[in-house]
């Protein structure tokens, strides 16, 4: 069935929203955001028999998706997760960025200005000129699914020592750990919010890790503890650890990650017995 996509027109009919009102023009393989769930553009088009212009979009979230991405027999496009695609209007959704957008937008950033720092330092306004000394950095909501080539943050921002990346469109452990073991002084990291795939025991034993993090918050996204402690095997020496809502239900005990842990947020998950709580007394932090 079709109907959500006569749905949304009438929803549109009566807000007064006209197709033709958005200007922007969306390619296949483009990362996007739609409300609080982000995917992938597989199609851009027509879809008979509506009218307009369409995405076709494979959700990363399975559950907000609605066919294959077939519709009344043809195919416009295949998902690769059963049930994870849908249609949705160009002016609905938000186009991802990649990290130097984001920091242009939330601080002004601006690498012309930069590169003649010293010789107009006089007539930049602070605003401009303090990013070395940059302690906090906040990227939290700005679409980011992009950090560039490794090491190009780091030379703007040396000092980040709390690197806040919730609500963005980050999906690779990969990308993460490879920006954030370049900052030496990274103590705090939160990811929450993000569509970050789960983490697979290969995948992780080749990526750098973070060994000087202390801190990191992972809510909302989806794990379970055996997510949970893959992934710690690239931050194995955090002492506060922070995965509330998340879809913990059982708790084993780790044995070779996450044994400092003095501090563990739990709030929102599963457990249901203190027993599972328990065999987390291996930690010694």
């Amino acid at each position: 069935m079709f109907q959500f996509l006569i749905d949304e027109d009438q929803v549109e009919k009566n807000s007064g929203i006209s197709h033709s009102e958005t200007n922007e023009i969306f390619s296949v393989g483009e990362k996007i955001k739609c409300d609080k769930h982000s995917g992938v553009v597989k199609y851009v088009g027509n879809v008979n028999p509506h009218s307009g212009i369409w995405l076709g979009v494979e959700w990363d979230d399975p559950v907000r998706g609605k066919h294959n991405g077939s519709v009344d027999g043809v195919e416009y496009f295949q998902s690769t997760q059963n049930n994870a695609a849908s249609f949705v209007r160009p002016h609905k959704v938000k186009r991802a960025k990649d990290v130097f957008t984001a920091l242009r937008e939330r601080y002004g950033y601006d690498p012309e200005v930069m590169s003649r720092l010293k010789l107009m330092s006089e007539t930049i306004t602070p605003r401009q000129v303090c990013f070395e000394d940059l302690s906090i950095l906040d990227l939290n909501g700005k679409e980011i699914s992009e950090f560039g080539e490794p090491g190009e943050l780091v030379k703007i921002c040396p000092n980040v020592e709390f690197l806040n990346l919730s609500d963005n469109l980050i999906t690779s452990w990969k990308a993460v750990t490879e920006t954030c073991a370049m900052f030496k002084m990274l103590k705090s990291l939160d990811l929450s919010r993000n569509p970050l795939l789960p983490p697979d025991y290969e995948t992780v034993k080749s990526l750098p890790t973070l060994n000087k993090l202390e801190h990191i918050v992972l809510g909302n996204v989806k794990y379970g503890w055996s997510n949970v402690l893959t992934a710690s095997i690239l931050w194995h020496h955090v002492t506060n650890l922070q995965i509330p809502f998340n879809l913990v239900d059982r708790i084993f005990p780790p044995t070779k990650s996450l044994l400092n842990l003095n501090k563990l947020d739990l709030e929102g998950n599963r457990i249901s017995v203190w027993d599972e709580v328990i065999k987390l007394n291996v930690c010694q932090g």
